[in-house]
């Protein structure tokens, strides 16, 4: 079991989430969404809820008053499912109406760029419920490890690159090749910084994007002492 992966609230998230509730409580949803009897409304009235009449852009799903219909792949299951985020926690309700089973699911752990991973868990059991087997998972999350791992590797040049910065002005020798190099270096570090702080804000961008967003500051950072002391150095040497 992991660990939540962030913590703390969305405060624009109010208005979706924080329903508090255990896998219990979920079961007993699911489970008067496939009752025949349900204390809430009428099965007829749940059925024509969770039937699609608006097409989802980019997929084959339906949406219906909040359900995606949709068929599992490979086995052309018909299902209708829901799920939902916070930060570092996520919920998936799959139900397989023609077998009258559910499949509810709770995670401690969650971010945007591994949705389809975490969603994946889901559905997999829902395959193994419909009778399959091995199901086919969507895998590593290619935007994940490159925007991970590419942030940091990138906020670790960084700090490279403020050592260098600072012998090079301790030896006064600024380099034009060197100083347009690291310049641009700092440059692009601060840019894609500056572009994480207005667009997602920071308190987005760490809850959602945690280990990225803490690999990009760090490198604007860094980025930001490079172009300073690059610039010193230059100017330094031009005057000696």
């Amino acid at each position: 079991m992991r660990l939540a992966d962030a913590d703390g609230v969305d405060d624009a998230g109010v208005s979706y989430g924080y329903l508090g509730g255990d896998v219990g409580a979920l079961t007993a949803f699911a489970r008067t969404q496939l009752s025949d009897e349900p204390g809430v409304l009428d099965a007829e009235a749940l059925a024509e809820a969770r039937t699609g009449i608006v097409p989802v852009p980019g997929s084959e799903q339906q949406y219906g008053l909040g359900w995606r219909d949709t068929r599992l792949s490979e086995l052309d299951e018909p299902i209708v499912f829901h799920g939902g985020a916070t930060p570092g926690h996520a919920a998936m309700v799959v139900l397989l109406p023609e077998r009258d089973r559910a499949v509810v699911l709770l995670q401690n752990t969650y971010d945007l760029l591994r949705d389809d991973q975490i969603q994946a868990v889901a559905f997999g059991l829902a395959h193994l419920v419909a009778g399959g087997d091995r199901p086919r998972g969507p895998g590593p999350s290619v935007a994940d490890l490159a925007v991970v791992w590419g942030s940091t590797a990138f906020a670790l040049v960084m700090v490279v690159g403020v050592v260098l910065a600072g012998l090079a002005v301790r030896a006064r020798r600024g380099g034009v090749a060197a100083t347009v190099v690291w310049g641009a270096a700092g440059a692009a570090a601060v840019a894609a910084a500056v572009w994480l702080l207005v667009g997602l804000g920071p308190r987005s961008a760490l809850l959602w994007l945690p280990d990225a967003a803490v690999a990009v500051l760090v490198a604007g950072v860094c980025g930001a002492l490079v172009l300073v002391l690059r610039v010193s150095a230059a100017v330094r040497g031009r005057a000696d």
